[in-house]
């Protein structure tokens, strides 16, 4: 009781066979899976508690993405897990 699912949810996504980032709702980077940083040649260190904007000096910073991330209500849907 009160333990957060985020350990179980992380070592799923650890499984996933496709570069994948866990992002919450502030666009703070929470997870970058092993096929992620292989990909990006970086570290974990390098993302986790990051600004999902901010990572890889801004790559990720494009109009499209902006607008999709601040019109989503993903955060609203009642399947997505709130921890």
């Amino acid at each position: 009781a009160g333990d957060s699912p985020l350990p179980d949810t992380l070592t799923s996504l650890a499984a996933v066979p496709i570069p994948l980032l866990l992002v919450d709702a502030q666009h703070t980077v929470l997870y970058a899976n092993p096929w992620y940083c292989e990909l990006m040649k970086t570290a974990v260190s390098e993302l986790v508690g990051y600004h999902f904007f901010e990572i890889h000096g801004g790559c990720w910073q494009t109009n499209a993405l902006l607008r999709s991330f601040d019109h989503s209500d993903f955060d609203e849907h009642e399947s997505v897990l709130q921890v």
